[in-house]
């Protein structure tokens, strides 16, 4: 594919994910109607089109990460339920299927099915790192999954999920990471006290906010046919919402 078009298609999907909620054949009938493209795809030379760019979105979320994590030395980390269906409609859904993708969001009380996004934020509430899960796997499961390829000597803050003492030795040691949980009630840790439990929840505040500006660019119902160009849309909002802290 000529450089050109394919820019031209990322262009496409970054302008649906930052102002049509993700519905990339809408962002087209307005670019061209605007005149900043000239041809507008059908929808399946599109998509397929997309798929082929998959390795240069991931290029282009990976430098922009590279950029805020180069101006941060503090680190929040959490997860967000990503639901690909209503509870009601479980039984039908057509994207994933397996009890595997029953999760639970603790913060609303509510189960939900589909995945989750495991994601580290810097302080300026860029996201650095991220991975998706089937929605039951626990928190803990980020240590696995997340590079955790910061600068030395920053800091990550988690909440009480994410107590795991060998992995905060392991960071420690191995890339000098220091990792900061809120302790649980029941902790025998030296540092579970009021004081600095209470100062490590507002130093991960940032980190609630960052998701809830990320989910207020989703639409109501992430619209796709199969489970990858639901994660694929994801992908594109997330890659929006680091776009927003250059304008």
């Amino acid at each position: 594919m000529p450089s050109r078009a394919a820019g031209a298609v990322l262009f496409v999907f970054v302008i649906a994910c930052l102002d049509f909620g993700g519905n990339c054949q809408q962002a087209m009938r307005s670019m061209k109607r605007a005149r900043n493209i000239t041809h507008k795809l059908s929808r399946s030379q599109f998509n397929r089109r997309l798929y082929r760019l998959q390795d240069r979105l991931a290029e282009l979320v990976a430098l922009l990460s590279s950029w805020a994590k180069a101006e941060n030395t503090h680190f929040a980390i959490d997860s967000c339920p990503l639901p690909v269906c209503k509870n009601i409609r479980i039984s039908r859904c057509r994207l994933v299927q397996g009890a595997a993708f029953r999760g639970y969001n603790a913060s609303k009380r509510e189960y939900f099915y589909g995945y989750k996004v495991h994601l580290v934020t810097a302080a300026d509430g860029r996201i650095v790192e991220f991975d998706f899960t089937p929605g039951s796997n626990h928190d803990q499961i980020a240590f696995e999954l997340l590079g955790f390829d910061l600068p030395v000597c920053s800091t990550v803050y988690g909440d009480k999920a994410y107590n795991h003492y060998i992995q905060e030795d392991l960071l420690a040691q191995a890339a000098g990471i220091a990792f900061e949980p809120i302790r649980r009630s029941n902790s025998h840790q030296a540092d579970n006290d009021y004081c600095t439990n209470w100062l490590r929840q507002q130093a991960r505040r940032h980190v609630e906010t960052d998701i809830s500006q990320l989910v207020d660019r989703w639409p109501r119902r992430i619209h796709a046919v199969t489970a990858n160009g639901f994660l694929l849309k994801v992908v594109g909002f997330i890659l929006s919402h680091h776009l927003l802290f250059f304008f």
